[in-house]
């Protein structure tokens, strides 16, 4: 089974930091997501983001996030995630690209 989703919307980001000279914009943010199944307990998902700078152009940030999740028994769920963020403009002492990868023990209630 497979749900293909969209999503839209307007933001306005406030960033913080401990270095380096703070930042405020408005932001744009279209995402495109899917889940399928691929087995009757596996879900694979993926999620992609963009979201330009509507002040300056040219800057924006770009999020890959796949998962697969498998339920562990009525109430808990197992979930493996890899996530590849790029900000075109990061901050000072920064990397353009993140990787993260996630293993996650959750339970719903």
């Amino acid at each position: 089974m497979r749900s293909p989703s969209f999503e839209a919307e307007l933001s306005y980001e406030n960033d913080d930091f401990y270095q380096g000279k703070d930042q405020s914009f408005l932001i744009a943010r279209l995402g495109l997501g899917l889940r399928y199944k691929i087995l009757d307990f596996v879900t694979f998902s993926d999620r992609l983001l963009f979201s330009p700078n509507i002040g300056q152009g040219g800057q924006y940030v770009f999020l890959n996030e796949v998962a697969l999740t498998a339920p562990l028994g009525a109430r808990w769920v197992l979930r493996l995630t890899n996530i590849i963020d790029y900000n075109s403009n990061p901050p000072a002492g920064f990397d353009r690209a993140n990787v993260k990868y996630l293993m996650t023990l959750g339970v719903s209630f």
